[in-house]
């Protein structure tokens, strides 16, 4: 079997119109390095075969399961049918530059199983109007990078993670819009019998993978780009879709609403989804720390960014304070406090997005505008940092 250094897989479904010009920029890299997985759960995939038929590359292996699979299990699906010594799981409206072949030979080369980066974002043109971040549609935003690698302490980032209530990943290593060594990924699969123990991909595989690194790093440099489309969850977040029933949800796992957490308020969003992927996952790969689990942190989450759902939250509280005979006062009181911090840290999201819709970035910040597409993207990373070397050649 031909084992390449790198399998970045991509699972999608019915988004063609990202997947394929991100096919056309990994096919443009000069590397026979690499390959690529696409794990498609289209119902319909005849134009994707069609283009199949017209762009040939042998380092594209494509997959298709017609009948519907939940999330978790087309992206299992993906890394099961991954070969490469290292694995990077991209969406398909987002984009990487060409160097990460080069920055899995230095992860080789330096025995480190994991490696997470300053990402750069950019919004694709159809996310328009006022739901898109900045207002900005076409948009690539990236920090200035400082080119450096730091070591991350997976254990310290696991306990910040987990006071947060696990509605934020800091910079704790993962698997998707991160690279992680396959053999690493095998050892979550053996103990929880899935690569993403949780209804959640991103915040379950995090979570395991927690228990299982030896040596992972962050670099501050723009491998990765994170794409925001009108289809992704990002641009659903964008519109204010990401919120609502755990029924009728086909892309979650058929257990998820009748397995759902006590203490986790029972409804879909980004702070329960993630909340109860890590609590899930903490439970099949036999984590203990789930007593540091920050559940006031949660709660106050929920209230700020999920008004409308006060009454399912507030009767979740009070079912965790029962439970756990904890003084309500006092519980309530952590709340309040966290929900002052997620304000001001809310606050200056918002004061950043309006300086950028006006086209006012800070020193760190860099914005540029009528990108087209991911090709685009990446184009414009590359022609900014032409005569910067890499810190895989320092």
């Amino acid at each position: 079997m031909d084992i390449k250094l790198l399998s970045i897989i991509i699972p999608t479904k019915d988004r063609y119109e990202y997947l394929i010009p991100f096919l056309k920029l990994l096919k443009s890299f000069n590397s026979k390095k690499f390959d690529v997985i696409i794990q498609d759960n289209s119902p319909n995939n005849d134009e994707f075969l069609n283009y199949l038929g017209v762009e040939q590359d042998v380092r594209i292996k494509y997959f298709h399961t017609k009948e519907n699979l939940s999330v978790i299990d087309n992206c299992d699906l993906a890394v099961s049918n991954a070969t490469g010594k290292f694995i990077c799981f991209m969406g398909d409206d987002d984009g990487v530059l060409p160097q990460i072949i080069e920055t899995c030979e230095w992860l080789d080369k330096n025995n480190i199983d994991s490696a997470y980066f300053n990402k750069a974002h950019y919004i694709w043109p159809d996310l328009s109007g006022k739901y898109s971040f900045s207002n900005n549609p076409g948009t690539l935003t990236f920090s200035k990078p400082k080119n450096n690698v730091v070591p991350i302490d997976v254990s310290n980032q696991f306990k910040k993670v987990l006071r947060k209530g696990c509605t934020d990943m800091l910079k704790l290593p993962r698997l998707y819009h991160g690279i992680v060594r396959k053999e690493v990924l095998d050892l979550v699969k053996e103990k929880a019998n899935s690569y993403f123990p949780g209804p959640s991909p991103d915040m379950a595989n995090s979570i395991a993978l927690a228990n299982h690194l030896r040596k992972a790093v962050y670099i501050d440099f723009p491998i990765v780009i994170t794409g925001a489309g009108v289809k992704s969850t990002s641009g659903q977040g964008a519109k204010h879709e990401h919120k609502g029933s755990l029924e009728n949800k086909p892309f979650l796992p058929k257990n998820t609403s009748s397995e759902w957490s006590a203490f986790v308020p029972k409804y879909w969003s980004g702070p329960t989804i993630w909340a109860e992927s890590a609590l899930k996952s903490m439970e099949r790969s036999d984590i203990k720390e789930v007593d540091n689990f920050n559940y006031s942190y949660l709660y106050a989450s929920c209230l700020v960014f999920n008004p409308d759902y006060k009454k399912t939250i507030k009767s979740t509280i009070r079912v965790y304070c029962s439970e756990l005979k904890t003084s309500t006062f006092i519980f309530k009181t952590k709340i309040k406090i966290n929900i002052i911090r997620i304000h001001f840290i809310r606050a200056m999201h918002l004061v950043k997005n309006l300086l950028t819709k006006y086209g006012i970035t800070f020193l760190s910040k860099e914005k540029q505008s009528n990108i087209i597409d991911i090709n685009n993207a990446v184009d414009a990373l590359q022609e900014r940092f032409k005569d910067l070397d890499l810190f895989y050649d320092k």
